[in-house]
């Protein structure tokens, strides 16, 4: 990256943190506490979080995507079409701010009008948003929300238990495209083993040579959301006769 980048992206940054609301700690006594108005599923629940941004979208129908970061084509434009359904319903898109299915999930929610939950895997003192959303960032509409201190570095360990974090906050988790090995089908494992979250994968007509963990999650009792190649569309109609 060149100086000139990196200046820009500083200031950008830098003017993306003034909009937001100073860094909150909410401890499991809190009325803020995300976990105390929503239903208990299994999964984890932190003695502690740290957010900054509006705490309110956590009072809506929550619904996390979770994906490779080295996505194809297909599981980018599956992720853009359910994403974009999912806010045209009013719920949330809430996913862990990494590049590929993430940060598609995030985009098109705020590209859409919809709001968006960063669950991120560090403290929020050490995590920046990409100049990806410039265009459409809205304060009132992001909420950035940590397990982790705020000087907290990113580290394999706290990716998973963000991963953990993504699947318990959540009302529903959608799995755009996995690998057979990774963070994504952990993800999709440990929803399906250890809480009641509804989990549902995205079917590709080829899982062999990519999405090979969308397959393994099928098979282990996930549900099915057809991936429409010609349309570039993902039909969601039974997925939200089940959620909403």
């Amino acid at each position: 990256m060149s100086k000139e980048s990196e200046v820009h992206l500083f200031r950008f940054n830098y003017s993306l943190a003034n909009e937001l609301d100073a860094i909150t700690s909410v401890s499991e006594t809190s009325d803020l506490y995300p976990f105390r108005n929503r239903s208990g599923a299994g999964g984890m629940k932190p003695d502690m979080f740290w957010f900054r941004g509006n705490i309110r979208l956590l009072d809506k129908r929550l619904v996390g995507f979770s994906g490779s970061r080295d996505c194809s084509d297909e599981g980018l434009s599956a992720t853009r079409d359910c994403a974009r359904q999912v806010v045209e319903k009013g719920m949330v898109v809430v996913s862990g701010g990494a590049r590929g299915v993430d940060r598609t999930a995030h985009l098109t929610a705020l590209e859409h009008g919809g709001g968006t939950i960063f669950v991120i895997p560090q403290g929020i003192g050490t995590f920046r948003l990409t100049q990806d959303y410039a265009s459409c960032f809205d304060p009132e509409r992001v909420l950035i929300l940590s397990m982790f201190s705020p000087g907290n570095v990113w580290s394999i360990t706290s990716a998973f238990l963000r991963n953990r974090l993504i699947v318990s906050l959540s009302d529903s988790v959608i799995i755009a495209e996995s690998n057979d090995t990774g963070g994504t089908i952990y993800t999709g494992r440990y929803a399906l083993d250890h809480t009641k979250r509804k989990i549902y994968i995205v079917r590709y007509n080829d899982m062999v040579t990519k999405a090979k963990g969308n397959k393994i999650l099928l098979d282990k009792g996930g549900g099915e959301l057809l991936y429409l190649a010609k349309a570039k569309s993902v039909d969601l109609d039974d997925f939200f006769k089940e959620v909403i």
